[in-house]
């Protein structure tokens, strides 16, 4: 399994959209607000957001192939939750 580790790094935003790897990543213990502020690989499978200030997961439902998403410890507001 392919890992892309960006946790603990203070990261607001951030384009990995140019990799062709990238099964597991986590950008867990960063300071994403919104979910447009991430944009992933086609390959992510499983997706860690733990503990940032995720306020909404806006854009990441188009990501079809994720089967698992941590989103825990995250400010998110009632309308981003149907999507977890």
């Amino acid at each position: 399994m392919n890992t892309i580790n960006l946790s603990n790094n203070q990261i607001q935003d951030i384009d990995l959209r140019s990799l062709d790897t990238g099964v597991w990543i986590d950008l867990s213990d960063n300071n994403f607000k919104y979910g447009s502020d991430i944009l992933l690989p086609p390959t992510v499978r499983h997706l860690d957001l733990s503990n940032n200030q995720l306020e909404t997961l806006d854009t990441l439902d188009s990501y079809q192939k994720i089967q698992t998403i941590n989103v825990s410890h995250n400010p998110l507001d009632d309308e981003s939750l149907w999507f977890v």
